[in-house]
């Protein structure tokens, strides 16, 4: 399980780079088309669509690394209020669910690149089976990050942790 987790900080590391890359192109994008539209009147036609993917890009990146780190948003009024076991049951439920909704995102993914092959977007003339890969990347990867943390309350008591407490509780 060590190289396992050598590799989950190193995959963690290049998303979350890979995240800063995005935000500071999305960024830079913007400004200077602000920038070129109240200066000398004129933008970059380009700009809002590319900034629109790169935002798409910059979500599917955060929201996998939030569900490994377990910084995404949670409601656990209840869950706190329920014995270990039972905590480790619903957690392995949820996993489930998201890896069958996982599972519908990545059939309409791959419905739609079907679809839209041949298609390109009207600004940056990029085929919009991109964006669609793209998803179903995204929901393969979050599918890997689920069941890694469900192994992970299988194999060791290391996943106590996330069961006995939450990012943000004060302890």
């Amino acid at each position: 399980m060590n190289k396992i987790n050598k590799v989950e900080v190193y995959l963690l590391k290049v998303i979350n780079i890979m995240s800063v890359i995005t935000l500071s192109l999305m960024c830079i994008i913007v400004f200077l088309n602000v920038i070129l539209r109240y200066v000398f009147s004129s933008g970059i036609y380009w700009s809002e669509e590319a900034a629109r993917y790169l935002f798409m890009f910059l979500i599917f990146l955060g929201t996998i690394s939030a569900l490994r780190t377990k910084e995404h948003l949670g409601i656990d009024f209840f869950i706190r209020k329920l014995n270990i076991k039972v905590r480790k049951v619903v957690m392995i439920l949820t996993n489930g669910l998201l890896i069958y909704i996982m599972g519908i995102l990545i059939n309409g993914s791959l419905k739609l690149i079907e679809v839209n092959e041949g298609n390109k977007s009207i600004a940056l003339n990029m085929p919009f089976t991109y964006i669609y890969y793209m998803i179903l990347g995204f929901s393969l990867a979050t599918i890997i990050v689920l069941i890694m943390n469900t192994i992970r309350l299988f194999i060791n008591n290391s996943n106590l942790n996330d069961i006995n407490s939450y990012k943000g509780e004060n302890k």
